[in-house]
């Protein structure tokens, strides 16, 4: 008798672990895996939505300019060509901020969509679209720290950058820029 009691007790035990298990299992895993699985899919169109419309502004971008370059090219050779073109003043208008990157000297103007870009995103496409390069180390909580440019490394001196002549109090993986924005990079000692 004594059996038949602990053998109830144990089997009631084994079912009671069984059902705590299916329904823990139950109430974590999604009951919908195709629907999770679209939600996906749909997030990895959004993406390349994204990814195709950067493209296609720099490809407008970069088409503009060499083709308000030749223009001028043109216009400057012979002074009575008047060239018009409505998809060039599309372009421009759909552009409209612009900044200056000034380094040793030399002047680069960018074009950018939309106020607050980031000072690094607009570096990233200055390097695109120009000869200027330059490239640093991301510390995490610190932000992105320039170590080089155009083949000029840190050494005992190092690159600082002035937003509109004033010494940078961001990182440039923060610093928001806005049209009409000047940033003079200068390699110099360091004051810390």
């Amino acid at each position: 008798m004594q059996k038949n009691k602990l053998l109830q007790h144990l089997i009631v035990l084994i079912i009671l672990l069984v059902a705590t298990s299916y329904f823990s299992y139950k109430s974590f895993v999604p009951e919908k895996i195709e629907q999770n699985i679209e939600i996906i899919d749909e997030n990895k169109n959004d993406i390349k939505d994204e990814e195709i419309k950067e493209e296609n502004i720099y490809l407008v971008e970069k088409n503009s300019k060499q083709i308000i370059s030749a223009i001028e090219n043109t216009t400057s050779q012979n002074e009575n060509i008047t060239v018009e073109n409505p998809s060039i003043e599309k372009t421009i208008e759909d552009l409209p901020y612009l900044a200056t990157i000034s380094i040793e000297g030399k002047k680069y103007e960018v074009i950018f969509a939309e106020e607050n870009i980031v000072l690094k995103d607009l570096l990233d496409k200055l390097q695109t679209e120009s000869d200027f390069s330059y490239s640093g180390v991301n510390y995490s909580g610190l932000g992105y720290f320039v170590n080089e440019i155009n083949g000029l490394k840190n050494s005992n001196k190092y690159w600082v950058y002035y937003l509109n002549g004033v010494s940078a109090k961001a990182g440039i993986s923060i610093q928001k820029i806005n049209s009409g924005d000047n940033i003079e990079w200068k390699y110099e000692n360091s004051t810390f």
